[in-house]
């Protein structure tokens, strides 16, 4: 089975060899969320999935070889540890001096960004410092045209906004994103 992440910033297949499953090298290519990986193992191994953890098991579609109801997935970004700036540094790597100060980089990498991934091809990125972005995956996959501002995608935009919050409702979250993402 192989479960695989279409977004250039999060594509990372996964591999998972599970002896007793019905359909050999079944493929779920559809957007998949890290948070589904443990009800998935669990539901796997016949185990209770408790009622506190978020996502969902992908095991009825890799036994019976149905093709997954494909969902948004959402991407967190929380923390500053990244490996471009840290907490105990206090200077930015060279090859960043040019684009930004210290305060700026450290503003930047702390901000909690969340991101949505659509089945079908979209990611917007919201940040609570309006640098928002949306690219149109099944013609952009390398994310090099933001069409942020483009009045073509702007109900879009909306909607993904929408969701995005009710996903923040949904599951707690309380990182606060800018109140209308077609602001700059």
């Amino acid at each position: 089975m192989s479960i695989t992440q279409d977004t250039e910033a999060a594509r990372v297949p996964l591999l998972l060899r599970v002896p007793w499953l019905e359909r050999a090298n079944g493929r779920i290519a559809a957007p998949v969320s890290q948070v589904d990986l443990v009800p998935t193992l669990l539901d796997l191994l016949e185990q209770t999935i408790p009622g506190h953890v978020q996502g969902r098991s992908w095991r009825p579609e890799l036994h019976h070889g149905r093709a997954p109801e494909a969902g948004d997935v959402v991407i967190e970004w929380n923390g500053p540890d990244n490996g471009v700036i840290r907490a105990d540094q206090h200077t930015l790597p060279h090859h960043l001096e040019h684009l930004t100060s210290y305060a700026g980089a450290w503003d930047a990498v702390t901000a909690p960004v969340r991101t949505i991934v659509t089945p079908t091809g979209w990611t917007f990125t919201c940040s609570p410092r309006g640098e928002h972005e949306i690219y149109n995956l099944s013609v952009d996959p390398g994310e090099t045209r933001n069409l942020m501002g483009d009045p073509a995608v702007e109900e879009l935009v909306a909607d993904l906004y929408e969701r995005l919050f009710e996903w923040q409702e949904r599951t707690g979250d309380e990182a606060v994103m800018s109140s209308d993402p077609r602001l700059p």
